[in-house]
Parts: structure tokens; sequence; C-alpha cells
């Protein structure tokens, strides 16, 4: 799975400004930039606090996500034996349950 692009107070304006200009909705990102960079260096301080709190807030729901997420995935509560079988690296290693190896011999 790739990692999603990191997410600038920036990136965030710009998507704001393709909703609120009418016509800008289908410019190319590129265009966007050259259309939304004026505006953003016009902006003073607090406003471009604004944005860097919605990254932050973005930020830490995507954190929860994820943690939600994992927990879900991780079952710290439940333990099963397993036999290594092979271990390619020590990020990579291959496991089988014990009880399938039972069936199995």
């Amino acid at each position: 799975m790739s990692k999603p692009p990191k997410m600038m107070s920036y990136f965030l304006f710009m998507q704001e400004q393709r909703k609120l200009v009418p016509g800008w909705a289908n410019k190319s990102n590129n265009e966007l930039q050259a259309l939304c960079d004026p505006l953003w260096r016009k902006l003073d301080k607090t406003e471009k606090q604004e944005y860097k709190n919605m990254k932050k807030a973005y930020k830490e729901k995507e954190r929860l996500e994820d943690e939600k997420r994992f927990a879900s995935v991780m079952r710290v509560d439940i333990r099963t034996k397993v036999v290594v079988g092979q271990v390619d690296r020590p990020d990579i290693v291959w496991v089988t349950k014990a009880k399938e190896m039972e069936d199995v011999q």
C-alpha cells in the first residue's frame, strides 16, 4: 500500500479555492497553483494559521483512523502458537499457525 501524499496547509488552501471560485473546479493542479499562489502570498499570518490548524486537525484525524484500523487488525488479547518457517530478513518472517502444522502432519 502506498503512503498518501503529505498534506500541506497550502494544498488545503488550493482545494478550498477550487470549491469557492466559480470556474476553478476543473482546473488542473498546475493551473490551480498558478492562480492560488498570488492569493496565498497576500494572506496574513493569522489567515495562514487557520490553514495550518486545519492541517493539524487533518493529521490528527488521519492518526486516529490509522490507530483504529490497526487496533481492529492487531488483537493483542489473543495469542496463537506459530512455527517459524523461514526468515528472509528481520522484517520478513514466514510463519504458520502451529495448529495448521499439526493438521498437515
